[in-house]
């Protein structure tokens, strides 16, 4: 079984600009993406911890409806936002990849990552639904190991999904969501208040990782739009391969 290690975050990104700059950008766009739903547990801030890893942190976990309000409300934004990029933006390098070698990132990169990453919180996910654990050679892993791993695996993806057209890459991400609603469905209220499986994943409930993808997708199109900005220096566009 082939297992992803979500919140990593793309390492050798190119740019000058600070990772708290990142962050704030991303949060602010997640703020947008949640607006509508008035509710207390409203996400309020991602931290970075150990391993390069971003846990989502919130006052409390989300209902079950809030969940749902969120993801769809995410999906509409994303969905949004890659639509209203023009092809040669779409195809524009925009950050480096965190593997050493490979060419810089997309912007329609990125977008066929999420589905990758969605498809990561499901495993663990039904890991948690199901007692499971990571199999021991991740779960003995280095911070320095797992990020590696963890950037090949995000290079994989996106080098099999590379000449796909974006209504392909569309129709994989919703069915990716999609296999979340339904996975949402199965856990009752107290596994969705329990903590997740995996030790490295610290004080996240599964309700909060249910959501958790919402702050992953922010973070992509913020690196995205300052790549926009910045110009990633010294790259040309990729050839197809």
């Amino acid at each position: 079984m082939q297992f992803s290690i979500v919140f990593q975050t793309q390492i050798g990104y190119a740019h000058s600009q600070s990772l708290r700059f990142l962050v704030a950008k991303a949060n602010s766009i997640l703020r947008k993406i949640v607006s509508y739903v008035s509710s207390p547990h409203r996400l309020e801030h991602c931290t970075r911890h150990q391993n390069d890893t971003y846990l989502l942190e919130r006052t409390s976990m989300p209902t079950r409806s809030e969940i749902q309000d969120i993801l769809a409300a995410s999906q509409e934004k994303v969905v949004a936002y890659f639509d209203g990029l023009s092809p040669e933006a779409l195809e524009r390098p925009c950050t480096a990849s965190g593997v050493p070698g490979e060419v810089p990132w997309r912007a329609k990169d990125h977008f066929a990552h999420l589905t990758a990453n969605e498809q990561g919180i499901q495993t663990l996910l039904r890991l948690t639904l199901t007692g499971g654990s990571l199999p021991g050679n991740l779960a003995n892993m280095s911070a320095e190991e797992r990020l590696a791993w963890s950037n090949q695996r995000n290079q994989t993806y996106v080098n099999a999904h590379r000449n796909d057209n974006m209504e392909t890459l569309r129709v994989q991400l919703s069915t990716a969501r999609q296999e979340t609603l339904d996975l949402l469905e199965q856990f009752t209220d107290e596994q969705l208040a329990a903590p997740v499986s995996g030790s490295y994943l610290r004080n996240i409930t599964a309700g909060n990782l249910f959501v958790a993808n919402t702050q992953h997708t922010a973070t992509h199109i913020a690196w995205i739009e300052e790549g926009f900005r910045q110009g990633l220096k010294g790259s040309e566009p990729a050839e197809e391969l």
